[in-house]
């Protein structure tokens, strides 16, 4: 199991690499006010190709794979022993939630750090202008790919994981397609709200665009927020109910 981590850790560098190497000239010409090290949050825009957006997604389904199956294997591994000992299950969860942060946090980190070593060699002294002035965008998309994740980690207390794994990510590519339906029959805006993935990019909220389809940036944190609060409520419920006998 250790291996195929390491297996995944390594290939979701390369991607990364891969991702930088493609992204970073055309982005930076397209938005040259950037920072090029997050340029990866301007590949879906207000109207993305396709093309951008499956290469935005395949890194994430990439931290998702790699993410899959981390609640039963220990569940149903070493942690039912320590369980069947009365190891307080609350813990347990709260504990696994803690780690799936920490993981989300290290995976976007090394997004960042790659797409700063590539973007060096591309623009030389140009990659951390702009820096300071966008950098509010990073944590709000941190927080979302958590969202998810914690998502997908509790819904392997209910599904398979391979069936928890399915359904956030088709979840992820839908609500990035849904965002092109809304803009084209031009009402019902307020459903995008339900598509929290979107909000991710700040190219689809109100900092960037002020009419038409967008979305609030201190709407969706309140949204992302909550959502996180009630995950960790019903993750603390469910993992009582479950059954490792």
């Amino acid at each position: 199991m250790r291996k195929n981590k390491r297996f995944i850790l390594l290939f979701f560098i390369g991607i990364t690499f891969f991702q930088a190497w493609t992204m970073i000239p055309g982005l930076h010409d397209f938005k040259p006010d950037w920072p090029v090290s997050l340029a990866f949050m301007i590949s879906v825009s207000n109207n993305s190709a396709l093309i951008l957006m499956m290469d935005w997604y395949f890194s994430f389904g990439v931290i998702s794979f790699f993410m899959m199956g981390m609640l039963k294997k220990d569940l149903y591994g070493f942690g039912k022993y320590m369980l069947v000992r009365n190891y307080n299950r609350k813990k347990f969860i709260v504990l696994k939630l803690v780690k799936t942060l920490a993981l989300g946090i290290g995976f976007i980190l090394i997004q960042v750090g790659i797409f700063s070593v590539v973007g060096e060699l591309f623009l030389n002294d140009e990659t951390y202008i702009y820096w300071y002035e966008n950098v509010y965008a990073l944590p709000f998309y941190i927080l979302i790919v958590v969202f998810l994740l914690m998502s997908q980690l509790i819904l392997e207390l209910v599904f398979s994981e391979i069936t928890s794994f399915l359904i956030i990510n088709i979840y992820v590519t839908l609500s990035l397609s849904f965002w092109n339906y809304l803009q084209a029959i031009g009402k019902w805006t307020w459903l995008i709200y339900f598509f929290v993935p979107n909000a991710m990019f700040p190219l689809r909220t109100n900092h960037y665009i002020h009419q038409g389809l967008f979305i609030e940036t201190v709407l969706s944190l309140v949204i992302v927020c909550t959502l996180i609060t009630i995950l960790i409520f019903f993750a603390t419920r469910l993992i009582k109910k479950v059954d490792i006998y």
